[in-house]
């Protein structure tokens, strides 16, 4: 992505002769926080519900357009869910 620059002219006088010198200003870019664009509060799965099976895909936008990767920042004790890094929910073991 192109970061715009603009060029000031900048003088200056004490009313009789004049000074002036070019400023470039670059505007920096800032990492933008992605965005998850599909999540719903709650998902219902069926206590029958097979191992290995996805029960979600979540999807992100980044708008810086870098690539997103997704995991969990914390699981109750014994959960049977994992977080893919392409977004896929996945029971990962019986509840049972």
């Amino acid at each position: 992505m192109l970061e715009p620059h603009y060029t000031v002219l900048v003088a200056a006088s004490d009313g009789s002769l004049t000074s002036s010198m070019n400023l470039t200003i670059d505007v920096m870019n800032v990492n933008d926080v992605p965005v998850i664009t599909n999540l719903p509060d709650t998902i219902n799965v069926s206590e029958s519900q097979t191992t290995t099976s996805a029960i979600f895909n979540v999807i992100a936008f980044d708008p810086d357009l870098d690539n997103v990767t997704f995991s969990s920042r914390s699981y109750p004790s014994g959960s049977p869910f994992t977080v893919s890094a392409n977004g896929e929910i996945d029971l990962c073991k019986n509840w049972k």
